[in-house]
């Protein structure tokens, strides 16, 4: 006489599926944020379980405090002010343009087109253009002039110029008239300078 085992299989009924899955979605928005006060007027305070908390205003302003320290106050029109911990502030405008000031006293201003002016602390001051040029100015009067395909031209204050193209050959022309130059492949020489 054999034995023969019976297996019990439970089906769950859709309406417990649903409670199932609408619990899981319940806990995780839990943990993604503690606790949302939600006014009559249309404002909200949530605060979240690694110390954010942000202040909804009915009008679509917020102010968002981080435990870090950072600060961002946005405003109905779409400008925002961000302060960090370190000093940095950087304040965008509606229509895309920015301009961020560091702790190490650089600011950058970038415009809605993706053109930018940074100035650092050092009185470097960098002028990036749209199309992907820019020119570099330092504070020992060393111009850098660098085009969007990549080519570039250096020049310092010692008279030197350095010619770069973009695939990687270059020109050094030194104040006493000699010349570096240095093809694609890495390999060099030096041309004399010729004698008056």
């Amino acid at each position: 006489m054999q034995n023969h085992m019976s297996l019990t299989k439970t089906k769950l009924s859709i309406p417990m599926l649903v409670l199932i899955l609408v619990g899981s979605l319940f806990q995780a928005n839990l943990a993604a944020a503690d606790t949302i006060i939600k006014n009559a007027d249309g404002s909200s305070v949530e605060t979240r379980s690694d110390g954010t908390k942000i202040i909804k205003n009915a009008d679509g302003s917020s102010v968002e405090t981080r435990s870090d320290g950072t600060k961002i106050i946005k405003n109905a029109n779409g400008s925002s002010v961000e302060t960090r911990s370190d000093g940095t502030k950087i304040i965008k405008n509606a229509n895309g343009s920015s301009v961020e000031t560091m702790s190490d006293g650089t600011k950058i201003v970038k415009n809605a087109n993706g053109s930018s002016i940074e100035t650092r602390s050092d009185g470097t001051k960098i002028v990036r253009n749209a199309n992907g040029s820019s020119i570099e100015t330092r504070s020992d009067k060393t111009e850098i002039i660098k085009n969007a395909d990549g080519s570039s031209i250096e020049t310092r204050p010692d008279g030197t110029e350095i010619v770069k193209n973009a695939d990687g050959s270059s020109v050094q022309t030194n104040p006493d008239g000699s010349r570096i130059i240095t093809n694609p492949d890495g390999t060099k020489f030096v041309e004399k300078a010729k004698k008056p």
